[in-house]
């Protein structure tokens, strides 16, 4: 074999080398970026919210809203001033959710009867502070820790109600029955 052959062989042989490392380094990149993009497609995610089911009696519901299931799950329900209440579970999957009913039928000198049943619930739970840990699939730990304020939560819902009831051919009904409404004060008065 003639020497010049042997030159262009070996050069041949180094680029295509060189070429193979590059293919490996950007097959290894996105292989790498695969992995963290279905790792995080299949996070769990607690999230607590507050439903109003009556005036003296509300739902707090914890809803995983991730993709992936939460396992190992310990929470802390704590509303202000009042007893904590503490939840295992060992699997929520996601979309799965449990609620904590929240109840205040009970008359006590902190919290006349006097005040109106939403008001004593507004008064008696204030805050509800949900504090815990869960983890994923692959045992990797998630913390939650959310604060619900329930005379927030109230007013929202009660504007929600509002703007909802305001619009469309409801605007019209709701008019005539607040008017109906003040005639009938009206008269009682007289």
């Amino acid at each position: 074999m003639a020497l010049g052959t042997v030159k262009v062989m070996n050069w041949a042989l180094a680029i295509s080398s060189i070429a193979l490392v590059i293919a490996t380094v950007v097959l290894g990149l996105f292989t790498y970026r695969l992995w963290r993009e279905t790792r995080a497609a299949r996070q769990p995610r607690l999230v607590a919210s507050l439903d109003f089911v009556a005036p003296n009696y509300g739902e707090v519901r914890l809803v995983n809203a991730g993709t992936g299931a939460a396992t190992h799950i310990e929470v802390t329900l704590q509303p202000a001033g009042g007893q904590a209440r503490r939840w295992t579970e060992s699997v929520l999957l996601s979309g799965e959710g449990v609620n904590f009913k929240l109840v205040t039928d009970q008359e006590d000198s902190e919290h006349p009867k006097t005040q109106s049943d939403l008001e004593r619930f507004i008064e008696v739970f204030g805050q509800l502070h949900v504090q815990g840990t869960y983890h994923d699939v692959v045992d990797k730990e998630y913390p939650i820790d959310q604060t619900i304020d329930v005379g927030e939560t109230w007013g929202q819902t009660k504007q929600a109600v509002q703007l909802r009831a305001y619009r469309g051919p409801l605007l019209f009904f709701y008019q005539e029955v607040v008017k109906i409404r003040e005639t009938l004060q009206k008269l009682i008065k007289d």
